[in-house]
């Protein structure tokens, strides 16, 4: 078996072995917990669940940098053993996050940084912190092809994130340091631009044109032969009627566009409109009512008061 001269106990204790890859998962297991490397996918290593906490609790914010950043590479180093049934047991471990390049990187800024001076094929050395505590400041990297260089290349991201480095910690290494140093500022809002590359032209600072007082502005509208300064408006309305009228006549008829043109060659047959024979209408008019068998008071009628009627007595 290839491991049977490393398995069981050694003369001194036990015997480690080291290994070194990219980190793929950590699984829940059947106990504890199963850590997972790209380069052994059938070779899982045993981590019981106290390491497990103390991973997630030291390595939490560069775990979430690697979930959270596509294409990075959490690389993870790790001492274990292999007990009589062979199964590897993870006595300690710890990571490391580099970029799609394989550059460490600390944050995401950082990340920034780096990706810039990779895409601009620029020439640089990356500095490692090592064990050094994230709230000392060190240079991000060294640009070697600045006409200037050797350049340290300072974040300032104490706005930002107040567990690194502070700008009076930063403020103080850079005034004792002996090279040349740059400095971004994330919290202002801008990308970082980074100095000229050595053989290139700087980059023409723009200017930005300020408006001008208005006496200022009527001297430089006056020309200096004294000649007199026409308005578009007026040259407009001083231009003579007869020459536009010539010229909006030499114009033509209108061109009708296409989609509004009839249309002679279809393969639509147009139906001529039917007027269907409609029965005569018969006006519909109200009945009469008969009223007489309606009472009515004395002296009154269906049309109001009826008007007394005079006797007249016959001839005697």
């Amino acid at each position: 078996m290839l491991f049977r001269s490393i398995m069981g106990p050694g003369k001194s204790g036990k015997k480690l072995m080291l290994v070194v890859g990219e980190m793929d998962r950590i699984t829940p297991a059947t106990y504890g917990f199963a850590l997972r490397i790209k380069n052994l996918p059938d070779f899982p290593f045993v981590m019981d669940a106290d390491l497990n906490k103390n991973f997630e609790k030291v390595f939490q914010i560069a775990r979430n940098l690697w979930e959270y950043t596509p294409d990075s590479h959490l690389m993870v180093i790790a001492t274990f053993v292999l007990d009589d049934a062979g199964i590897p047991t993870v006595e300690e471990m710890c990571v490391m996050l580099t970029s799609p390049e394989w550059l460490p990187v600390d944050n995401k800024l950082e990340q920034q940084l780096i990706a810039e001076l990779v895409k601009q094929k620029r020439s640089f050395q990356k500095q490692l912190r090592y064990n050094l505590p994230p709230d000392k400041p060190i240079a991000t990297a060294v640009l070697t092809d600045c006409y200037n260089a050797p350049l340290a290349m300072y974040i300032d991201v104490d706005d930002l994130v107040g567990r690194w480095a502070s700008t009076v910690a930063i403020n103080e290494v850079v005034k004792s340091n002996s090279i040349q140093t740059w400095m971004w500022v994330p919290r202002d809002g801008l990308s970082p631009d980074l100095p000229a590359k050595m053989g290139m032209e700087p980059k023409p600072i723009p200017q930005v044109d300020e408006p001008l007082p208005m006496a200022e502005e009527e001297a430089a509208a006056t020309p200096s032969n004294g000649s007199a300064v026409i308005s578009e408006p007026a040259a407009v309305e001083a231009a003579p009627l007869g020459d536009i009228a010539d010229e909006l006549s030499s114009w033509g008829e209108p061109a009708i566009p296409s989609a509004f043109q009839p249309k002679t060659a279809t393969n639509v047959t147009v139906m001529t409109p039917r007027t269907p024979a409609l029965a005569e209408v018969t006006p519909i008019s109200q009945p009469k009512v008969d009223l007489t068998g309606f009472p009515f008071m004395p002296g009154y009628g269906p049309k109001g008061p009826i008007a007394p009627v005079e006797s007249v007595e016959p001839n005697q």
